[in-house]
C-alpha cells in the first residue's frame, strides 16, 4: 500500500486531497466518524487515523487528526459506508539528530520514527463497518 511511505501529516494532506475535501460528492455516500485512541491505556497526543475502503468496496481513503487522543472527521470528509481498513500513526522523537531533507546543508532536525505498531498501521489488521449518520469507534491499541 502506498500509504506506508508516507508521514502522517503527508498520509492525512493526500486522504483529504482524494477525498475532496470541502467539496459535494457525486460518489458513494460518507458518514461523519470519531472516537478516542489510546496506546495502552494513554492518549495519542498527535498522530493520524486513516479508513480506506476494504478490497472491492468502493469509495477513496479517508483521514483526520488525531489530537489528545480525539479523533473526529465530518461526513463530507469521511469515510465511505461499508468495511474499512484503519490505520493509526503517531511519530515520537528518538532524541538524535539528522540531516534535514530539502533543506541547507548542515541544518539539522530532530528524528523521528513511528510509535505505533505496525499492526496497526503499515501492517494493520483494524478494521471498522462505517454505516449511515455519525459513528463513534474508539481504538485502545496495545504496544504487546
Amino acid at each position: 500500500m502506498a500509504w506506508k511511505y508516507m508521514s502522517p501529516i503527508a498520509t492525512i494532506i493526500a486522504a483529504c486531497l482524494f477525498a475532496g475535501c470541502g467539496g459535494k460528492s457525486t460518489g458513494p455516500e460518507r458518514a461523519a466518524i470519531h472516537g478516542h485512541v489510546t496506546l495502552d491505556g494513554q492518549d495519542i497526543s498527535v498522530g493520524s487515523i486513516i479508513f480506506t475502503p476494504a478490497a472491492g468496496s468502493k469509495g477513496q481513503p479517508a483521514g483526520g487528526a488525531i489530537q489528545d487522543g480525539k479523533y473526529a472527521i465530518k461526513a463530507e470528509q469521511g469515510p465511505t459506508l461499508g468495511p474499512q481498513s484503519v490505520e493509526i500513526h503517531s511519530e515520537r522523537k528518538t532524541g538524535k539528530k539528522i540531516q534535514a531533507a530539502m533543506r541547507d546543508k548542515g541544518e539539522l532536525m530532530d528524528e523521528t520514527v513511528e510509535a505505533i505498531p505496525a499492526q496497526y498501521n503499515h501492517r494493520t489488521t483494524l478494521t471498522y463497518e462505517v454505516k449511515s449518520g455519525d459513528n463513534e469507534q474508539d481504538f485502545d491499541l496495545k504496544s504487546r
